[in-house]
């Protein structure tokens, strides 16, 4: 195939692209609607996939299937910031005035206390809104933020806290995503007990990039990892006593449920076309997580950069 053959396929896919665009701007009040394009857009993008990267030596043929990629996050970005794949709203209402100091013998009013005040202070100092809920809010891009808010809230009161960042593949050196797509958590300590605390969890629950259909394609980043909690009822339990409370006790179970969500979300379509395994579980126990969080060991070791990095071919 030519280049200029090419360059027709991709008028060709991208008007079709442009027709997908429409439907998801005239049904944004149709979640159900919205699901099931997205799905048909991935579904295309995967079935055109081999005519730019099997095209032979044409340059610049999988730059072409690039741009089409750009287009699809174009396209994502309509889909409204409101909808999840699990309605998540907090337990409890956040209102102008600061809630009470919370009680100091009472483990679960300090740890609900220091999620409250860390959204609280992200809802009523933003820009653009003023809510008396949450709903609606994603708190995309908040976690390194709030978790030094939490951290801070804990230096006053004398509880220990520290921030523990979740790197692609459990390792920063490698680099995986040119140093981005981290996210910060909390471990607090009280009264000899660990607790996570993530209040922003729930942004890997939106709608937009939690589909399964959206792993193995080139150039896209890799599933949310909100679907993958949903497959698994224990998962599926703690997501909801994240979503709603902000924070979790660090039981065996609940690290490893926890860090399985990341572990399979940086899992690229070559990991699943290789190993064939579609169990979506993986082998890692609360222990290793730990290793990986105190850097003695990670994902990349034990399953390699390719499987793990943004895919960039078609396997």
């Amino acid at each position: 195939m030519t280049i200029e053959q090419l360059w027709d396929k991709e008028s060709e896919y991208y008007e079709q692209l442009k027709i997908y665009r429409k439907k998801i701007i005239e049904n944004k009040n149709n979640y159900k609607l919205l699901e099931e394009i997205m799905n048909e857009i991935y579904k295309f993008l995967k079935a055109i996939a081999p005519v730019f990267f099997k095209s032979g030596n044409v340059i610049n043929a999988v730059e072409l299937y690039h741009e089409l990629t750009t287009e699809v996050k174009f396209i994502e970005s309509y889909i409204p910031d409101r909808y999840f794949i699990i309605p998540s709203e907090p337990t409890f209402i956040y209102q102008k005035e600061k809630r009470h100091i919370p009680n100091l013998n009472d483990t679960e009013d300090i740890l609900d206390w220091l999620v409250y005040m860390a959204r609280e202070e992200y809802v009523y100092t933003s820009f653009w809104t003023k809510k008396t809920s949450i709903e609606g809010l994603s708190f995309e891009n908040e976690c390194t933020n709030m978790s030094n808010k939490i951290a801070s809230l804990c230096s006053e009161f004398g509880i220990d806290c520290k921030i523990k960042r979740i790197n692609p593949g459990f390792e920063e050196t490698a680099r995986l995503y040119n140093g981005s797509n981290y996210h910060d958590i909390c471990i607090v300590t009280i009264n000899g007990e660990f607790f996570l605390i993530d209040c922003t969890y729930r942004q890997f629950f939106m709608l937009r990039g939690n589909s399964l259909e959206r792993t193995g394609i080139p150039y896209l980043s890799n599933t949310k990892l909100g679907i993958f909690m949903t497959l698994n009822n224990f998962r599926l339990e703690l997501s909801n006593t994240l979503l709603s409370r902000g924070w979790i006790r660090l039981t065996d179970e609940n690290i490893k449920n926890y860090f399985d969500g990341f572990a399979l979300s940086f899992r690229n379509g070559i990991y699943y076309d290789k190993s064939r395994d579609y169990s979506y579980t993986t082998n890692y126990s609360a222990s290793d997580y730990v290793s990986f969080l105190k850097g003695l060991d990670n994902q990349v070791k034990h399953e390699g950069e390719e499987v793990l990095k943004k895919q960039l071919t078609i396997s």
